[in-house]
């Protein structure tokens, strides 16, 4: 085996062994998002945020949960006790840096995690 062939194997080899790891890295990556991006559902009462366009929902253990991609959804249900299906998110830093001030405030320092809308059922047209 010549010097340059020796050094194309081992080449090739670091290659192989680099994009080996770096699959490995993203297929735990994709099994940590999957697992928190289940369905699931939140019973609560839908509540105006003080951003433009912004939900939140306080459910009956207290937690409260800003409503992401949910204008369309929720924007009738305001004031009403509902079921919402969906998946718990997590924003980006910058976005969660936007809207920190008013998800402290809207939940009394109790802000639950952000949650995306998929479906609403009303249970109660009040939150009483």
């Amino acid at each position: 085996m010549t010097l340059k062939q020796l050094q194309q194997f081992a080449g090739v080899s670091v290659l192989v062994v680099g994009l080996s790891g770096l699959m490995s890295a993203q297929q735990n990556a994709s099994k940590s998002s999957d697992s928190s991006m289940k369905t699931k559902s939140i019973t609560g009462c839908v509540n105006k945020g003080q951003e433009a366009g912004g939900y939140f929902l306080k459910d009956d253990n207290g937690k409260t949960w800003e409503l992401t991609d949910s204008d369309d959804k929720v924007a009738d249900h305001v004031g009403h006790k509902v079921t919402l299906t969906g998946m718990s998110t997590k924003e980006t830093k910058s976005e969660e840096a936007k809207i920190a001030t008013a998800e402290k405030a809207e939940g009394n320092g109790k802000h639950s995690g952000d949650f995306r809308v998929s479906s609403v059922k009303m249970i109660s047209d009040s939150c009483q």
